[in-house]
C-alpha cells in the first residue's frame, strides 16, 4: 500500500472481518464483540469504513476466540434430584423466615389491641373526670346564681346575643 492510499473496507479483504461478520461467526453479538476488543480479549483495529471509523476483526481471530470461548463455555446438564434438593431446601428456609414473621406480626397485633384497651380505658377514665368537674363546676354555679339571687349568668337573659359592650352601654 502506498502511502497516499487508504487501507481497503475490511471486509473486502480476505483476511479482515468486519466487525458484524466476527461477531456471527463467534455467536455474539456486535456489542460483545466491541467491549471483547476493548478487554483485550479479541484483536481488532479501527479502519475507515464507508461510514466513518469502525473495527476490523483478523480473521485468524476467530479462531482463537472461538476456542477461548469453547473452553469458557461448559455445557452440563442440570441434575433434577440435586435441583430439586437445592429448591426445597431454600423453599424450607423462606418458609421458617415467613412463620417468625408470622409470629412476630401477631405479636405486634396483641401488643396493639393491649395498648388500645389501656387507651381506652385511660379517656373513659379522664372523660368520667371531666364530666365529674363539670358536674361540679355547674353546682357552684348554682350556689353562686342563689346568692346573688340572679338566674341567668353575667344578668343577660339566655338566648340572646349581645355585644361585650352591652354591659357598660346598660349601665351608663
Amino acid at each position: 500500500m502506498s502511502t497516499g492510499e487508504q487501507p481497503a473496507y475490511p471486509s473486502e479483504q480476505g483476511d479482515w472481518l468486519t466487525l458484524k461478520q466476527a461477531a456471527a461467526q463467534l455467536g455474539i453479538s456486535p456489542r460483545t464483540a466491541r467491549r471483547w476488543i476493548r478487554e483485550g480479549k479479541l484483536a481488532g483495529e479501527l479502519m475507515p469504513g464507508p461510514y466513518g471509523q469502525q473495527y476490523g476483526v483478523p480473521a485468524n481471530q476467530i479462531s482463537t476466540a472461538r476456542e477461548i470461548t469453547d473452553v469458557v463455555r461448559v455445557d452440563r446438564q442440570a441434575d433434577m434430584t440435586t435441583l430439586a434438593a437445592v429448591l426445597e431446601r431454600h423453599l424450607a428456609r423462606r418458609d421458617e423466615g415467613m412463620a417468625d414473621l408470622l409470629a412476630a406480626i401477631e405479636g405486634l397485633r396483641v401488643e396493639g389491641r393491649q395498648a388500645d384497651q389501656r387507651l381506652t380505658e385511660t379517656l373513659q377514665a379522664e372523660l368520667a373526670e371531666v364530666r365529674r368537674e363539670l358536674a361540679e363546676l355547674k353546682g357552684l354555679q348554682q350556689v353562686a346564681q342563689e346568692r346573688t339571687g340572679s338566674t341567668e349568668p353575667n344578668d343577660q337573659h339566655e338566648g340572646e346575643d349581645r355585644p361585650a359592650w352591652w354591659m357598660f352601654w346598660r349601665q351608663g
